[in-house]
This record gives C-alpha cells, structure tokens and sequence, in this order.
C-alpha cells in the first residue's frame, strides 16, 4: 500500500517489484493524471484512487508493506491496523520530536518500530475536501475582507481556482 502516490512515479517502481500495488492520492487531479499514466505505461497491477490518506484502503487490508509519503501527527494508528502480521509500515511521523522517519514491524509479540532519523514530508490529511466547497469558503473570506486593499488579488485568485476546477465547456 502507497500512501500519497502523487504523480504516480513511485507506484510504478513498486509495480516492477511486487504483484500489486494499491495506492492512494489525497488530491483528486493528481490521483486521475497518476491512473491515466500508469495505465498508459501498462501498469495493470497498480490500483490507484483518490481518497483519505489517513484511512488508506481497508477494504483490501492487511497488506505486507505500508509505505507512506505523508507526516502524521502521532503514530498512523489507522495505518499500521492494515499491516498484516510479519508486514511494516515505513512512514513519516512527529511524535513529539519533529518529523522523523519510522519503521513499524508487526510480529507475533507485537509491534516494533525503529527511528531511521529526521525526515520532511507533507501532513497527513484525512478526508479531502470538497473543491467547490474550498472555493465557495474561500470566496466568503475574501468578500469578508472586501476593504482590504489586497481583496481584488485574492478575489482574482479564487476566480483562478474556480476556472481551473470548473473549466467552462
């Protein structure tokens, strides 16, 4: 399991090195661009969706392998609950200490993780947002803010976002 797939790139290493690949793309357009390119370069075996990061893919859980490319606030409790007994979980995480690179393994006593040392990544997000509700909040902001001398920037910058989320036919 790929958590943060991103462009797609690193799904398709995987694919050359396992049977299946399931992966999962917080952002939407990138989650689409990465399935389209992968199924063009035949990568048959990567299964790959737009979704909520934090929870991956229950439904094909547990998984041997969990790689993520996200920081969590904690330990990815949600995560490691689908890494199957004798699997790992190598992923970003702050446990209080800053960023730090982890590796979680599931054995029959338990769970062991190993500190592999100081790490940047990206939050962990939960379930995305809806575009057209970010665009209408951030609408309301700037009309909030309406007197700001910067209001007609930012109002060019949601009308921006609007036109490159809902493209006029």
């Amino acid at each position: 399991l790929e958590v943060g797939a991103g462009c797609g790139y690193q799904s398709a290493i995987l694919a050359e090195l396992v049977e299946r690949v399931y992966a999962v793309e917080w952002v939407p357009e990138l989650a689409h661009r990465a399935r389209a390119r992968l199924g063009t370069l035949g990568y048959a075996n990567v299964f790959l969706r737009a979704g909520d990061g934090a929870d991956a893919w229950r439904s094909e859980a547990p998984f041997d392998g969990v790689l993520a490319a996200a920081c969590s606030e904690g330990t990815p409790q949600a995560l490691l609950d689908q890494v199957a007994a004798g699997g790992c979980l190598v992923a970003p995480a702050d446990l209080g200490e800053g960023q730090r690179l982890y590796r979680w393994q599931r054995d029959p006593d338990g769970v062991r993780c190993r500190d592999l040392g100081p790490c940047r990544f990206v939050p962990l997000l939960g379930k995305p947002p809806a575009v057209g509700a970010v665009i209408r909040s951030l609408y309301r902001r700037v009309m909030a803010v309406a007197g700001h001398p910067r209001a007609s920037i930012w109002l060019a910058a949601v009308s921006f976002a609007e036109s490159s989320f809902f493209p006029v036919p």
